[in-house]
């Protein structure tokens, strides 16, 4: 979508008496949009919460803007823990998969470096059980970044 009309949208939205938008699309990535950051600034302008989610496939190349934004909750998309069952579940191959759990190990290392206030939240929708899911978790270097941030909040 062009960023006149979602402009004229926001605005016809605004005037409805709107608060909150998803800005996720229905198939894809928020970050395929190269007017993505304009119409997230053109959203806090007008006082409009807004939320998205995210693959992450793309997030590598936008982890600093995300970082230097008013975003305050990133929402991922996420299977599994595990590259060969996330691949799986996104119908991606497993390179791929490991390339955006080691981004989001990488945000989330930068959010604790920078003493950032980004609230990162995980959509699980995997495979396997929770439990299986959140055993592994435990012994991969998410839970640390993790358990170190809350401890830090407290």
């Amino acid at each position: 979508m062009s960023l006149s009309m979602f402009k004229k949208i926001v605005d016809e939205y605004k005037q409805l008496g709107g608060k909150r938008v998803s800005i996720t699309p229905i198939i894809g990535e928020i970050f395929t949009d190269p007017q993505i950051f304009k119409k997230i600034r053109y959203l806090e302008k007008k006082k409009i919460e807004y939320g998205f989610y995210t693959n992450t496939i793309l997030l590598h190349q936008y982890i600093g803007e995300i970082l230097n934004s008013k975003i305050k909750k990133l929402y991922i998309d996420i299977a599994d823990v595990i590259p060969r069952y996330d691949a799986e579940v996104f119908q991606i191959s497993e390179t791929l998969s490991k390339k955006r759990l080691e981004t989001l190990l990488v945000l989330l290392e930068k959010i604790k470096k920078e003493k950032s206030k980004l609230v990162v939240q995980f959509c699980f929708r995997g495979k396997r059980s929770p439990r299986k899911i959140f055993n592994d978790l435990k012994k991969l270097p998410f839970f640390e970044i993790g358990r170190a941030s809350c401890r830090e909040r407290v």
